[in-house]
C-alpha cells in the first residue's frame, strides 16, 4: 500500500469519527 492512500485513509477516518462523535456519537 503506499504511503499517500495510508495517510488519506487515516484522515478520512478521523475526519468520520469526528463527523459521527458531532451528530450523534457514532464510533468507529
Amino acid at each position: 500500500m503506499r504511503k499517500e492512500t495510508e495517510i488519506f485513509r487515516r484522515r478520512l477516518r478521523a475526519f468520520l469519527v469526528k463527523k459521527g462523535c458531532k451528530e450523534g456519537g457514532v464510533s468507529l
